[in-house]
């Protein structure tokens, strides 16, 4: 039995819980970091018990997917997108410089490696149905597909860029809290976003120096407002990049606690 423990206890001790992944002798080692991948992902849908999204019928579901699909069609939801994209990309860059202490490489720099920029045009984030709706940036591989790189790509990655690490994350919007009162969409409802953080920091090596799946924020302060199944688009990016941070926060903390 003394035999099955200590490896055991050795794995815990790097591993941590399931959710988590922290090599931290590595991770001490890294100075420098360029984030590759990022999308954020709205799912502020209702769900039943199995998870499968609830019905929205009657005149509140009508009213909602006339507005959705003006919204789309329009291109204005795609602009809020990628704006929200924006801020919370800068808001993860500035959590990896402040609180972690890394230096995070200008995304410019991205560009004049072939290797990413290559990705990029066979995945773009502009004109494709692949990114309608999503968070994404214009000069930014969505995480989906920065997390197909193999391990030698990502080592090119790290070498071309001059940093230690290259880092991918992806946000997922889920319904934190709810408040108001409505029966099939109709009435005054509430929803509290929170985000869901998967991050992963790689160097090219067999395991992530770092992988978290899931840093849980807290609900938003500011809600996103639905009157008579009318969606308040107007708070959407404040609520959503507030969430966001949350995110971020959860994220690190994570990290430190984390032996």
């Amino acid at each position: 039995m003394s035999r099955l423990i200590l490896p055991l206890a050795a794995v815990l001790s790097v591993t941590g819980c399931a959710s988590i992944q922290i090599q931290r002798e590595k991770a001490a080692a890294v100075k420098t970091v360029a984030i590759v991948g990022f999308t954020g992902v709205t799912d502020l849908e209702e769900k039943d018990a199995s998870g499968k999204k609830k019905s929205s019928g009657g005149i509140g579901g009508m009213v909602n997917a006339i507005n959705d699909t003006s919204d789309l069609m329009s291109g204005e939801l795609d602009k809020r997108r990628i704006a929200q994209a924006e801020s919370a990309y800068t808001a993860l860059e500035k959590q990896l410089q402040t609180s972690v202490g890394w230096k995070v490489a200008d995304r410019k720099q991205l560009a004049g490696v072939e290797t990413y920029s290559g990705l990029l045009r066979d995945n773009p984030n502009t004109d494709t149905l692949r990114a309608t709706g999503l968070q994404r940036l214009p000069d930014v591989l969505r995480a989906e597909v920065a997390e197909q790189m193999d391990a030698k790509a990502v080592a090119e990655l790290c070498q071309r860029l001059g940093v230690d690490a290259v880092a991918i994350a992806r946000v997922r919007y889920v319904i934190g809290d709810k408040g108001g009162f409505s029966i099939g969409g109709i009435g005054n409802q509430t929803i509290y976003p929170k985000a869901v953080v998967d991050f992963q920091l790689l160097d090219g090596s067999e395991q992530p120096i770092w992988r978290d799946r899931r840093a849980e924020g807290k609900p938003t302060q500011v809600g996103l407002e639905s009157v008579m199944g009318a969606k308040n688009n107007e708070t959407e990016t404040q609520v959503l990049v507030s969430a966001a941070e949350s995110g971020f926060d959860a994220l690190v903390e994570r990290y430190k606690k984390q032996p």
